[in-house]
């Protein structure tokens, strides 16, 4: 329901603006703060388990906070009020921990662990409602996402997920890798842009050094969902 609303959004924002005026050319460059959501989902066989209960299918969510500096270029091409720019950004994490959501009672796997990410894209505007003050531009942001998710493996839920054979105490990385999809909103005022967006995963892999039981477990698919706001100054 979210994706739909905002696919819905976005196509009633570019339809009012039949009447925009030509792109902006200005790069800016900036800072923003990013609340993310991420899912991993693996599966991996224990053949020294309990007989039925061999085949595992573990999921970890992620919530994360994360700045991010970032450089939008100026159009690289433009027809009318419609405009293409690349838009690249890194990211930190500060803040967020980690739960399991196959256990029995979605308990804590991790207090904390660092966050490192990179994306890059390009970014497609329709240009509305321009004004010598202020112009807005709604766009789409297909992009490709990378991020480093450690867990430090503290404050481990104490019913099920401390269990020796899960090894979360231990602490371990997972890497997310793979295509986003974001809907956004440039409001470009006389030196400085606002740009609030809603992005998700649509298609990627993951990785990890997780291993329960002493097994690699395989991906079955990562996921993310997030609220991203930046501020920009034009170049």
């Amino acid at each position: 329901m979210v994706r739909f609303t905002a696919v819905l959004m976005c196509l009633l924002l570019f339809a009012v603006g039949a009447t925009g005026q030509s792109t902006s050319e200005a790069s800016h460059i900036g800072a923003g703060v990013g609340f993310y959501t991420y899912g991993t989902h693996w599966f991996y066989y224990n053949p020294s388990g309990t007989p039925g209960l061999r085949e595992h299918y573990p999921v970890h969510v992620f919530s994360r906070t994360q700045v991010f500096g970032y450089y939008e270029s100026s159009s690289l091409f433009s027809l009318g009020p419609i405009g293409v720019r690349l838009r690249g950004e890194l990211h930190l994490g500060v803040a967020g921990g980690t739960k399991e959501d196959w256990l029995p009672v979605g308990e804590t796997i991790s207090s904390g662990g660092s966050t490192f990410g990179a994306a890059a894209g390009v970014k497609v505007g329709y240009r509305i409602g321009s004004s010598s003050s202020v112009s807005f531009t709604p766009y789409v942001f297909p992009s490709f996402h990378f991020t480093l998710l450690n867990s430090n493996g503290k404050d481990v839920g104490t019913q099920f997920a401390s269990r020796a054979e899960y090894q979360y105490a231990d602490g371990w990385d997972e890497t997310l890798y793979g295509m986003a999809l974001g809907f956004g909103i440039n409001i470009e005022l006389s030196s400085i842009v606002l740009v609030p967006e809603y992005r998700f995963f649509v298609a990627g892999g993951a990785a990890t050094d997780w291993t329960p039981a002493g097994r690699e477990p395989a991906d079955d698919g990562p996921a993310f969902g997030a609220f991203v706001i930046s501020v920009g100054f034009k170049l």
